[in-house]
């Protein structure tokens, strides 16, 4: 039962990991366009990046604090 619970757990949390690289991807590509086309004003999306950004760190730093004992 709690082995049932910590692997849901698991890929919820790999799901929410691979769409913040998916949106990460279309936000780099919708800023490369603005700026390709002369638009300059992508300071609008630097906020959204920058969050998206901090949350796969802190992802990335509960990941390996509990892969000792396990948890995701």
């Amino acid at each position: 039962m709690i082995n049932q619970k910590i692997t849901h757990i698991h890929k919820t949390a790999r799901r929410i990991h691979n769409t913040l690289h998916i949106l990460l991807i279309l936000a780099h590509i919708i800023s490369s366009i603005r700026l390709l086309a002369g638009q300059h004003n992508f300071l609008p999306l630097s906020p959204f990046l920058l969050g998206a950004f901090i949350f796969l760190i802190t992802l990335e730093q509960i990941k390996k604090k509990d892969s000792r004992i396990g948890f995701i």
